[in-house]
């Protein structure tokens, strides 16, 4: 059985395929499949570059937007720059998007930790030239906005491995500025986080703060 091409869940497929190629390091068949999906013929330049673009925007609004279509349509834009021009060029291109979506949204999270977990990815395969300090410092930035989110944090927790900085992953699991009335306690899934942090090998394991934690949940009022 065969799907159309111009069927709904294609951008769905293509986004996965071409992420699944690209991060295990096959960019040939990567390409070959944002070349059949988007009908370009050649290189990924001039005219057939801008039809590709003008394809992925229609096809983003088809369903509706910010739909699973649409984000998968601008997963598949990433990628397309990432052929056609270069890594800052294709982030560029996702933050744009997300700049457009409300705080609020689900598909806004979404995208941005697709974003930080791409090119965490991205940068671990053998020959990136990808600096660190891009990487922490985008990932710094969604955890600013996404505290939250242990996707994120995990992340966080990869970028500082090796660098011998405690500080700063203490500073994160830093409770002394909760006793500010106005700091809004800490969700029950992040405190869950930050226990299971307590172990990840960046310092002795602290008793005393894990207990402060679990008391202050306790305490909360729900």
């Amino acid at each position: 059985m065969s799907l159309n091409p111009q069927s709904s869940e294609m951008p769905l497929l293509v986004a996965d395929a071409v992420e699944f190629f690209w991060l295990n390091d096959d960019q040939t068949e990567a390409r070959q499949t944002l070349s059949r999906f988007l009908d370009i013929q050649g290189a990924f330049t001039g005219l057939d570059l801008l039809r590709a673009r003008k394809n992925l925007e229609g096809r983003a609004t088809l369903n509706g937007s910010y739909s699973p279509q649409w984000e998968a349509c601008t997963r598949i834009k990433f990628f397309l720059e990432l052929c056609a021009t270069n890594f800052q060029e294709a982030i560029a291109i996702i933050d744009s998007c997300i700049a457009e979506l409300d705080k609020q949204l689900p598909s806004r999270e979404s995208l941005t930790v697709w974003l930080c977990t791409t090119i965490f990815s991205i940068a671990q395969i053998a020959g990136s030239m990808v600096p660190p300090v891009v990487i922490s410092g985008r990932i710094n930035a969604a955890l600013a906005e996404y505290s939250g989110n242990t996707i994120l944090l995990g992340l966080f927790l990869e970028c500082e491995r090796g660098l011998g900085i405690w500080g700063r992953v203490r500073n994160l699991l830093d409770d002394s500025s909760l006793g500010s009335a106005t700091v809004v306690p800490k969700a029950l899934m992040r405190v869950a986080w930050e226990v299971w942090a307590e172990a990840w090998g960046y310092g002795p394991w602290e008793h005393e703060r894990v207990r402060m934690k679990l008391e202050r949940v306790l305490s909360i009022k729900r």
